[in-house]
């Protein structure tokens, strides 16, 4: 039985492990869903300055500030078109590896309490030898008692 409990404690270990890797992949996967969002976020912020650049150029008359505008807010509206689907793709991944890390945790968990019960019943066995280990000692001294008793009466 505590070879049970020492394979189970082995199982419950590379678990752990298995847990763990599965939890730093998922921080991994997040951080680069949050830079994403970022990335996209500033390609936004570019087009708007753009736009609002554009707007002044007009007004002030400067075609070529108007003109590189143009070139700005039409190159940041790309770049984040193609941070779209970048950004699912890793939204998706990042789902994927969240399962994943629950998964992991369950089974982490299922181990734990295996583990736990092993050793409560090898507790439990302890307990019940010591007790049958007294109740014999008991036994013993009485049955002891009785022929001595015994002895004495002849």
């Amino acid at each position: 039985m505590h070879d049970r409990l020492k394979a189970m404690r082995r199982v419950q270990r590379v678990h752990e492990l298995i847990e763990e890797m599965h939890k730093a992949e998922l921080l991994r996967v997040v951080a680069e869903v949050q830079e994403t969002k970022r990335a996209i976020g500033r390609q936004r912020a570019i087009a708007q300055s753009a736009a609002m650049e554009w707007r002044n150029a007009l007004g002030g008359g400067d075609g070529l500030v108007a003109s590189f505008s143009v070139v700005r807010r039409t190159a940041a509206r790309g770049h984040e078109l193609r941070l779209v689907p970048l950004l699912r793709e890793k939204e998706r991944r990042s789902e994927e590896s969240r399962q994943r890390y629950f998964d992991s945790r369950q089974w982490t968990e299922k181990t734990k309490r295996l583990s736990e019960k092993v050793e409560d019943d090898l507790e439990a066995l302890e307990e019940k030898r010591l007790q049958r280990e007294a109740d014999e000692r008991f036994l013993a001294r009485r049955r002891w008692i009785q022929l001595k008793s015994d002895a004495d009466k002849r």
